[in-house]
C-alpha cells in the first residue's frame, strides 16, 4: 500500500512534467531555423523574462595603479603564507644555542624523555619516544625550532628531538 504522502508526491511528479518540458520543445524549434537572425529572434521570445545587463565600459588603470595592487596583492600572500605563526622580529640573525652534555635520560610512563644537562636544565621530549638514543655524557645542542620550539640534536649523530624546558 502507498502512503498518502506518496500519492501527492507523484501526482503532483505527473502535473508537473508537461511545464518542465515545454520549453525544451520551444528551443527545439529555434535550433530548426537556420536564420541567423531569426534563430536569434526566437531565442529572444524564449527568454524575454529573463533580464541581461548592458556591458559596461572599465576605465583602464594606471600603471602606479596597477603597480601598487600587485603590491598590495605580494602583502596580501605574505600575511597569509604568516597566519598563525608566532610574531619574530625580522632582522633577528643571532641565534640562541646551548652546547652541554647529557648528566641523565629518564623515560616516562607516557614514553617522553625527561633529559638533565650538566646546567642543571631539565628538558622534557614533545613527542613519544619508544627507543632511548641518548646517553649520559653525550654532548648535545639545543635550539630554536625552524617554525616554533626548541630541537635538541646529539654532536656526530643524526639524532634530533624536539623539546620543551621544564627546570
Amino acid at each position: 500500500m502507498i502512503p498518502l504522502i506518496m500519492r501527492y508526491l507523484l501526482l503532483i511528479l505527473l502535473l508537473t512534467s508537461p511545464f518542465i518540458t515545454a520549453n525544451e520543445k520551444e528551443a527545439s524549434e529555434c535550433v530548426q531555423i537556420e536564420d541567423p537572425d531569426l534563430r536569434l529572434s526566437c531565442y529572444d521570445s524564449l527568454f524575454k523574462n529573463e533580464t541581461i545587463e548592458e556591458p559596461k565600459l572599465i576605465p583602464l588603470k594606471k600603471k602606479q595603479e596597477v603597480i601598487v595592487t600587485n603590491k598590495d596583492k605580494e602583502i596580501k600572500k605574505e600575511r597569509e603564507r604568516r597566519f598563525g605563526l608566532p610574531k619574530r622580529e625580522e632582522n633577528k640573525e643571532e641565534k640562541i644555542e646551548i652546547k652541554d652534555k647529557i648528566t641523565k635520560v629518564t623515560q616516562l610512563t607516557s614514553l617522553r624523555l625527561d633529559v638533565t644537562l650538566d646546567n642543571d636544565q631539565k628538558w622534557r621530549s614533545v613527542e613519544k619516544i619508544r627507543q632511548i638514543r641518548l646517553k649520559p655524557g653525550q654532548e648535545v645542542t639545543i635550539s630554536e625550532g625552524f617554525i616554533s620550539g626548541y630541537v635538541l640534536k646529539v654532536v656526530g649523530k643524526k639524532i634530533s628531538i624536539r623539546v620543551r624546558r621544564i627546570k
